[in-house]
């Protein structure tokens, strides 16, 4: 459900590989642009952002994953679903979680299920860093809750199968 796959609707069968080459260096240029800007968000000294925005495009997973080009979408969502994690724990504010989640759920399934647990972590973990109190903790983890609930339910339009929602019972 990738929406840059649709740049292989200009190609001819002939130009496939080239659309191919293009979609990945894009996929490439924009896991490292999303990381640049989730670095530069966080105050991150600008000095050093092309040089992580880089190393994060170009790691180990995603060099021995080019050939499986439905799975550099990931690389491209985490971090502003990271982002969106931060905003919701730090500031409470749930938009930029929800709409990332829910377009990381459509985009790739498989990829959001791995991401899901790594926000599971991720959010314990900045929960205990930055919560002042049990009750602001506890609060803080309802609202991540509901916030994934909430992606999980928009993303059902893809990942419930149409004759599931739509069934007639006679």
């Amino acid at each position: 459900m990738s929406p840059l796959n649709l740049i292989l609707l200009f190609c001819s069968t002939s130009q496939l590989p080239s659309g191919i080459l293009i979609l990945t260096v894009l996929k490439y240029g924009l896991s490292g642009l999303t990381f640049a800007y989730l670095l530069k968000t966080n105050k991150f000294n600008s000095a050093f952002i092309p040089i992580f925005a880089i190393s994060y495009s170009l790691m180990g997973w995603v060099i021995a994953n080019q050939l499986n080009i439905i799975w550099l979408d990931a690389v491209i969502i985490l971090p502003i679903i990271y982002l969106g994690l931060q905003r919701l724990i730090l500031q409470r504010k749930v938009g930029t979680y929800i709409t990332w989640l829910a377009i990381m759920l459509i985009v790739n399934y498989y990829f959001a299920f791995m991401i899901a647990i790594f926000m599971v972590l991720t959010s314990w973990f900045l929960n205990i860093n930055f919560s002042t109190s049990r009750r602001q903790f506890w609060q803080n983890q309802w609202r991540w809750l509901w916030s994934s609930l909430i992606a999980g339910g928009i993303s059902a339009i893809i990942t419930i199968p149409p004759h599931l929602l739509f069934a007639t019972h006679k």
